[in-house]
């Protein structure tokens, strides 16, 4: 890393976990969150962020790099390892550190753990390793040297010029000697020190996120939006609705309730996890008219909206939430945040309560149908942005909902 080294990393903690929940940091966020300048010239350094000039407006928004997509899969905790230990100074420090370590082993004749860790945890960094004893055996090898000539030629290396006691207290959860920290390095620095990236996934990351846009949530279209993370226009990853831009600034008249509501609309309509959801649902209205099967949500009665299923000519497909992950990757996105996994029933449930409250959707009985002013809207305003552009996607998701279901009659 260049210029000097940060004195403690707890202060980007939260810079991280606004990284790891949104995929970008906009202008207007930036006072909210401390040390966040400093942090970010850091972390631009080393390759997690990019700066994106925004159109023609002077100010920047900050997104992380296709090669830190990953930290969009982690937890708070692990994503904070993983971009600390990426940092090149502390990175070699550590390494000498497990040098320093392994020749002291070797000297103390435990080969039989040395052969353990070299071909099991130690593996991802014996390259980097190697480096370091190139340097540190110029003169000759270290395991042939006295104990405090070891000692000396390790204190030696640059990185230990700084003092790492918060980093090593923060990440490692020990501070000391460096002689006094191997174990901690090696169970708490190697495991996320080469978490490897998916090179063949240049998708677009998309995430789901809570939205506060049902009454549940304390929304009222009555009432005034102000710039939140989630309705902030992102550059890259597909986690909010675009209803300010990175300054702050409305993309959109805000004035009037039906304006903010249409706004809100077209926003939901953008959004991947949404948009999956909605042309589902423009599919099962069209398919009586286009003669294709029949789609419907089913909400069984006294179950939660998380509980929907979709039903395929007929014959149930699978609960909505366990569709969705696939429904977005026919979008040409790549979901992040949920593993393997469905959405989790809390998001699930804020997304259909969305849907409802602004008039997207509607209950009738046991079935979630497009709201009948949100199907006049398909047939006028939103004709050609929505209505025919979506045929496409339609017509994918009707051949997906066709295979599983060929799945289910085969499995019965």
């Amino acid at each position: 890393m260049k210029g000097p080294i940060p004195l403690n990393p707890a202060t980007a903690k939260g810079l991280v976990e606004h990284l790891i929940a949104w995929g970008e940091v906009a202008e207007c966020e930036l006072a909210a969150i401390p040390n966040s300048s400093h942090w970010l010239r850091a972390f631009k350094e080393i390759g997690l962020i990019d700066e994106i000039k925004v159109e023609k407006e002077a100010s920047s928004a900050r997104v992380l790099t296709p090669h830190a997509d990953l930290l969009l899969d982690m937890e708070p905790e692990v994503a904070i390892k993983f971009a600390f230990f990426q940092f090149p100074s502390y990175r070699r420090y550590l390494l000498g550190i497990l040098a320093e370590g392994l020749v002291m082993a070797a000297q103390a004749n435990m080969i039989n753990e040395i052969e353990t860790w070299s071909g099991g945890v130690l593996l991802p960094v014996l390259g980097e390793l190697n480096q370091v004893f190139d340097i540190l055996e110029k003169n000759g090898r270290l395991i042939e040297k006295s104990l405090s000539n070891i000692h000396q030629l390790c204190d030696e290396l640059p990185e230990r010029n700084f003092d790492w006691a918060h980093w090593n207290q923060f990440l490692l959860g020990q501070t000391g000697r460096p002689q006094d920290l191997f174990d901690f390095a090696i169970k708490r620095f190697v495991p996320y020190a080469c978490i490897s990236t998916n090179p063949s996934c240049n998708s677009i990351p998309a995430l789901i996120r809570r939205f506060p846009l049902n009454a549940d949530e304390g929304f009222s279209p009555s009432r005034a939006l102000q710039p939140a993370p989630w309705n902030i226009r992102r550059s890259r990853v597909k986690s909010g609705i675009a209803l300010f831009d990175c300054r702050g600034d409305p993309l959109t008249d805000m004035d009037l309730p039906t304006t903010i509501c249409e706004a809100l609309q077209n926003g939901l309509l953008n959004q991947p996890f949404y948009k999956a959801v909605v042309h589902l649902a423009i599919s099962a209205w069209r398919s009586p008219a286009i003669n294709a099967p029949s789609i419907e949500f089913f909400v069984p009665t006294g179950e939660s909206l998380s509980d929907v299923s979709v039903l395929f000519a007929g014959r149930k497909v699978g609960k909505l939430a366990d569709l969705l992950p696939d429904l977005v990757t026919l979008q040409a996105f790549h979901v992040h945040g949920l593993g393997d996994g469905p959405v989790p029933p809390e998001l699930m449930g804020n997304l259909l309560k969305n849907l409802l409250a602004l008039n997207i959707l509607c209950q009738i009985d046991e079935s979630l149908e497009l709201h009948h002013e949100f199907k006049s809207s398909l047939m006028a305003a939103r004709l050609r942005t929505v209505f025919r552009s979506g045929k496409k996607l339609q017509e994918r998701m009707l051949e997906f909902l066709s295979q599983r279901r060929t799945g289910v009659l085969e499995n019965a």
